[in-house]
């Protein structure tokens, strides 16, 4: 399942693409901004005319570390949590 999420990127000189923050609701319909500690891997994937890139990272939810991975469509500049 996948679910539209905000995140702020960075992109530099040559393109490369790292997520800094992500914003998620709870339970409760409650948006919260989670800092984006260490992406894991990055994938590149073609499929056909949507290219996409998948990201691993870790973020910090109350006293636990989670992982998390995220899609970015660059033709839509869409980014998706998979859940």
């Amino acid at each position: 399942m996948y679910i539209a999420v905000d995140v702020n990127a960075t992109f530099n000189t040559v393109g490369d693409i790292k997520p800094m923050y992500i914003r998620l609701e709870d339970n409760n319909h409650i948006l919260h901004v989670y800092k984006i500690l260490e992406v894991i891997s990055k994938e590149v994937n073609r499929n056909g005319l949507h290219n996409y890139f998948t990201f691993t990272c870790t973020i910090q939810c109350n006293d636990e570390i989670k992982t998390i991975k995220i899609k970015y469509y660059p033709s839509s500049n869409k980014w998706l949590l998979i859940n």
